[in-house]
């Protein structure tokens, strides 16, 4: 039962709001016109329609006992009309045409009870008039009322006022709602763009006191990540920059050596040294700029970064659709896309770099022959540099940043960067990015 209330439960906000204030408000007025109402309303036209026939009993007694001159005085004050008529007569049997057909028909059976003489009712439409008239030997005794005697319309009306307050109180709850939720709405919305490293603008927290005290713990808490990412790449440039300087320095020193073995050593382990320094200040670089996304047509990027490889590569196949556009940092998403291809270069020989559009998400696949990524290596070779020995030896492996980079940059723009098996039989690396 609990499994079925969580699958069919709305999942927005608005609408369990809805429910959470109108259920309750429907459920009561529908006990309240249920119990009370119709317990009430039953009685109210049980005590008028018992007051009826007995009036009715009482006319018909004093017409059999021939006081007419009380009859008479008893229709000056009465709102029965009162007729006798000498000759039969015989009413139109209608009532089952009429709206309140339930209420004349326990009329008729009180009226039975109360009358051992025969008697006919019909309902005037034009006039809203009930007619009895009941038999007698030589005479009949027609009664004429109003059916606001027997019958209320204030039933109906009650419903209509039920309903409108109901449907009124459901405006206005959703107009009260909707203004709570639009400032929840922003809050989400600026969460979204600072994740995907977008520039926030003119957000203010607005709304009920604690969702203003979220959107302030926000712009706190925004404030702290920009502060810890500027000292993180500033201190990671100063030191990467500090480096190069004692290293050129034993660069110069080895050039002097006359061990040629130890020369060449040592210089080669200078160089990834020097290489491992340059990937550092080039990822703070590339942290440091403020850099804001914008919207690209990402199938002309693709396509200018692939010609450089169509160039290398006999077996470099790209295909995209035509004019697939993104809001995107394009610099920081050219690096992660060229890191990708330049691992998937260095161990296969044929690469299918495919870019299609797929519902409201952009996919971009490469797919490659080379030796591909065992699936305990997986989630490990996107942590800062780690290598697989087996796969990628000192002299064509990098320092282990290059995945880290791309999957860090794939994750600002809110995508996702998975890695399986490819049909070519090497590594599939898949892309997907939001539009």
């Amino acid at each position: 039962m609990l499994d079925w209330l969580k699958l069919t439960s709305p999942k927005s906000l608005m609408a369990r709001m809805l429910i959470i204030i109108v259920v309750p408000v429907i459920i009561s007025q529908i006990i309240v016109s249920i119990v009370f109402f119709h317990r009430h309303w039953d009685t109210v036209e049980k005590k008028m329609m018992h007051s009826l026939v007995s009036e009715i009993s009482f006319i018909n007694n004093l017409y059999k006992k021939g006081d007419k001159k009380i009859l008479e005085t008893f229709q000056k004050h009465n709102s029965i009309i009162i007729q006798i008529k000498n000759k039969r007569l015989h009413l139109t049997d209608n009532i089952k045409e009429t709206e309140f057909y339930g209420a004349l028909e326990r009329f008729k059976e009180d009226l039975r009870k109360n009358i051992p003489e025969k008697f006919e009712i019909s309902y005037s439409f034009k006039y809203r008039q009930v007619i009895v008239d009941i038999h007698h030997k030589d005479q009949d005794l027609l009664l004429i009322f109003s059916r606001k005697k027997l019958y209320t319309s204030t039933t109906s009306i009650f419903i209509y006022w039920v309903i409108g307050s109901s449907l009124l109180f459901l405006v206005i709850t959703i107009l009260f709602a909707k203004n709570q939720i639009r400032s929840i709405t922003k809050l989400s919305s600026a969460a979204n763009d600072l994740g995907r490293g977008r520039k926030i603008v003119d957000f203010k927290p607005q709304g009920a006191i604690e969702v203003k005290k979220a959107g302030y713990a926000f712009l706190e808490m925004q404030r702290r990540i920009e502060n810890h990412i500027n000292q993180r790449t500033s201190l990671l440039a100063g030191v990467s920059h500090d480096l190069k300087t004692p290293l050129t320095s034993m660069k110069l020193e080895l050039e002097m050596t006359k061990d040629s073995q130890l020369k060449e050593n040592l210089l080669e382990d200078l160089s990834r040294m020097e290489q491992t320094l340059d990937d550092y200040l080039e990822f703070a670089s590339s942290e440091n700029k403020q850099q804001h996304t914008s919207l690209i047509n990402l199938s002309d990027l693709l396509k200018e970064i692939s010609v450089n490889y169509e160039k290398k590569f006999q077996k470099f196949d790209f295909s995209a659709e035509k004019n697939i556009y993104a809001n995107i940092k394009a610099n920081q998403f050219r690096r992660a896309i060229v890191n990708l291809l330049d691992n998937a270069a260095k161990f296969a020989t044929e690469i299918k770099f495919i870019t299609k559009q797929v519902g409201k998400n952009i996919m971009i696949e490469i797919h490659d022959n080379g030796p591909g990524i065992s699936a305990g290596e997986r989630e490990k070779v996107f942590k800062p540099f780690y290598r697989i020995e087996s796969s990628r030896n000192k002299k064509t492996g990098g320092v282990g940043l290059g995945m880290s980079i791309a999957n860090d940059i794939i994750s600002k723009h809110g995508g996702q960067l998975n890695l399986g098996n490819s049909y070519l039989g090497g590594l599939l690396i898949t892309i997907r990015i939001p539009i």
